[in-house]
């Protein structure tokens, strides 16, 4: 089955398409297998030059069949690009044997489709996705792409019925080449079923094919003239039944007017497949063929007129013009001849020689950057005409300015060094053969070179118990005097990871206290800090009223305010109320007995100047619904799983807080992954500083998250031994966006190991 391909009946120059269905250009694509020579047309897709450096090899077996399981001899298979091709590259064929089996070896691009055309009486069909030969086209072709074996199996190739006519011709100066196409109307809808039309002269030419029952029109064309002749029953479809249909009839009357020549290559070898385009100089529109295997072309039906021939073929020569006298095309259409045809007869002797062009411009130049350097790669030429490409060269620009040029001699790759660190670069490359150099190909997206990254650090802050550590902390965050130090109960974590926030907003440290006492690590870093205030976090039964004197004393401090409530929930709501007084963006939600899941979000929330509240695991408690009330917050983060927060309290958390904030939930399987979780939603440009705290230790934790909120960093946790994986993800994840110059370990060698520290390190620079 073959499809002659064509313009319009107004004169098309090469390169036009007309799309007629995802069936009609694959046939399109078999004319360079079936002698008839290609136009542009109808539903062709454009020539893509065979390039054998880019070639993938495809082995296709199988069997064909009839419907009765009986072997069909002598079907031709044909690998058609699905990207179009050329005449000196043409689609791939086999035949089967007497067995009916066959092996298709495709050496072509990646990207093709299975046609198989059947001997009479079976219909040419295509491989469709679902592994079926379906007669005269499908929605759904089979595109095979990459190489390797693929066995087929059976495929059955469907019987047709016999449809024949005649095409008279009148007026042609010399034999010329069409097709013809059943095109399904009504129920067969979408078919498609084209033919060559082979050796046509004045006169009448039978011809006959065969294709599926159904509803038809049918169209012809001239290949010299590109032009399409309807059918008799053009504007309305027949039938074809069960037993054929005879009498399809067309016609092309032709003018008598006509130009031969043949092409030859740079070589002086029969240049096939040349595209020769005669352009009428009064606009009265253009003709145009492909020569053939022996160079020779006949424009055999030309309007009368004055012509200018010109000739195109990237597998054997560049573009150029018929100048009479000329030994070669010449490259533009001021020095072309002018031809007279507008006496009847044919006019002979229009011989050309192709000159050799350039090869195109090399195709996906990409660059990585390393130190002071880039390396580049890119692809081969579209179109080499036919030679080897002895040197590329790669050029690096900066801005718009050329600053360093590298060659290599035909290799897909090249390492641009010398390059200034820090500074974008772009890059060209070139294409050289033995006749001129390619256009500079697209520049490649801008790349910046850079010295490698210089290992950070990991180091520990800790102290003999918790109170050292905090203390310690403390000492290493925080210089400036005369500001306010917040003290919670070393035992009563709770008031202090409501409070964490809010210290760190305010560039304030924690401390830590007993009830009734105050360490000595905490009371030599309040003299050291001299705060003007200190805020005691809980009531009474937390840290005592005694305390205030002692504390007055320790740090010379003017102001001891007391923030509390009756319990730990009502505790945050009153640290939520002193320090957020009005409305508020975000609101973190924890448990009030889940504070490893709440943890990683304090330096969060103090980042953003959020507040943190508490609730129970099965209800929101009135002073937290009291205070969501207040502060009318556009977001809610719930800290931790539905195991921690469930699932029902979201819709109460929105409804006490009645703005119709959206709710997210921050959580992971354990309290490791719930901080690594955090840490990617929260981090995600990266962040220069790491704190790292036992995931059982959480005190040390609290007293560093004001510090990592001033920091703008992250804490994640570790086991003692072991760095989860959850948490080696998120540094992972972290270092790929910026570089971690920075960990800080909190808490000493039984806390967090000396192995695990030093596995940190690796995380850092």
């Amino acid at each position: 089955m073959q499809i002659k391909s064509t313009g319009d009946a107004r004169g098309s120059a090469p390169g036009r398409r007309i799309a007629r269905g995802a069936f009609a250009w694959v046939l399109g694509a078999l004319l360079a297998v079936s002698g008839i020579a290609t136009g542009t047309g109808v539903g062709i897709a454009p020539a893509q030059a065979t390039d054998p450096q880019n070639a993938t090899v495809t082995t296709l077996t199988g069997k064909i069949v009839n419907s009765a399981g009986q072997p069909v001899a002598g079907a031709t298979l044909t690998a058609s690009p699905n990207r179009g091709d050329s005449a000196s590259a043409p689609p791939r064929t086999a035949k089967t044997g007497a067995d009916g089996t066959f092996s298709l070896t495709n050496d072509l691009l990646d990207g093709f489709v299975l046609v198989v055309d059947g001997p009479a009486p079976y219909v040419s069909s295509v491989l469709d996705t679902t592994g079926k030969l379906a007669a005269g086209d499908s929605s759904k072709m089979r595109i095979f792409n990459g190489g390797g074996a693929t066995a087929l199996g059976a495929l059955t190739l469907q019987t047709g019925v016999k449809v024949s006519g005649t095409a008279t011709l009148s007026g042609y100066v010399a034999k010329t080449d069409g097709s013809a196409t059943l095109t399904g109307a009504g129920a067969t809808a979408g078919k498609y079923f084209g033919f060559p039309l082979r050796g046509l002269q004045n006169g009448a030419n039978a011809w006959s094919t065969y294709v599926v029952p159904g509803n038809y029109t049918l169209e012809g064309w001239i290949e010299s003239r590109n032009v399409k002749v309807p059918g008799p029953n053009a504007d309305k479809s027949f039938t074809v039944g069960a037993s054929g249909l005879a009498g399809l009839n067309l016609t092309f009357a032709g003018s008598g007017i006509g130009l031969s020549g043949t092409a030859t290559d740079p070589d002086g070898r029969p240049a096939a497949g040349v595209m020769v385009n005669a352009s009428n100089t009064s606009g009265n529109g253009n003709r145009f063929t492909k020569s053939d295997a022996s160079g020779n072309w006949t424009l055999v039906d030309l309007p009368a007129g004055n012509y200018k021939l010109d000739l195109q073929n990237g597998g054997h020569g560049d573009f150029g013009f018929w100048k009479s006298g000329s030994a070669t095309v010449v490259p533009d259409s001021a020095n072309a001849t002018v031809i007279n045809a507008t006496t009847a007869g044919l006019k002979t002797g229009f011989n050309v020689t192709m000159r050799r062009g350039a090869p195109n411009e090399p195709t996906g130049v990409s660059a990585t950057a390393g130190d002071a350097r880039a390396t580049v790669t890119w692809q081969t030429p579209s179109d080499r005409n036919g030679v080897s490409i002895y040197q590329y060269t790669v050029t690096a620009y900066a801005g718009a300015t050329a600053v360093k040029t590298v060659s290599t001699t035909g290799a897909k790759t090249a390492t641009v060094t010398g390059l200034t660190n820090g500074t974008a670069y772009t890059f060209k490359v070139q294409a050289f053969t033995g006749f001129g150099a390619s256009p500079l190909s697209a520049a490649s997206a801008a790349v910046t070179p850079k010295a490698p990254p210089v290992p950070g650090v990991a180091t520990r802050i800790s102290g003999a118990s918790r109170y050292d550590t905090a203390a310690n902390v403390s000492k290493a965050s925080f210089t400036q005097t005369g500001g306010t130090v917040y003290l919670a109960n070393g035992l009563g974590l709770p008031d202090a990871l409501a409070a964490a926030p809010v210290a760190g907003h305010g560039k304030s440290p924690i401390l830590l206290v007993e009830t009734n006492a105050i360490p000595a690590a905490t009371a030599a870093e309040l003299k050291r800090l001299k705060p003007a205030k200190i805020v005691l976090l809980g009531g009474s039964g937390v840290i005592s009223d005694s305390m205030i004197a002692k504390v007055k004393t320790a740090s010379g401090a003017g102001t001891v305010e007391r923030w509390n409530g009756s319990d730990r929930y009502a505790t945050a709501a009153d640290v939520a109320k002193r320090a957020f007084p009005g409305t508020v963006d975000t609101v973190y939600i924890a448990n009030g007995l889940g504070l490893p899941d709440a943890l990683a979000s304090a330096p969060v929330a103090g980042i953003g100047n959020s507040p943190i509240l508490l609730v129970a695991t099965a209800s929101v408690p009135s002073v937290t619904a009291a205070r969501l009330a207040a502060l009318k917050p556009k977001k809610i983060v719930v800290l931790g799983g539905t195991g921690v927060v469930p699932k029902a309290l979201e819709s109460k958390l929105a409804a006490a807080a009645g703005s119709n904030p959206s709710i997210v939930r921050w959580a992971g399987s354990d309290r490791y992954s719930t901080a690594a979780t955090v840490t990617t939603q929260a981090f995600g440009s990266g962040a220069a500083t790491v704190y790292v705290a036992n995931g059982l230790g959480l005190p040390d934790a609290l007293a560093a998250a004001p510090v990592a909120a001033v920091q703008n960093a992250p804490i994640l946790l570790v086991e003692a031994g072991a760095i989860p994986s959850s948490t080696a993800t998120a540094l992972r994840t972290l270092k790929s966006k910026r570089k971690i110059d920075r960990i800080v370990v909190l808490g000493g060698s039984g806390v967090v190991s000396d192995a695990v520290l030093a596995q940190l390190r690796g995380y850092t620079g």
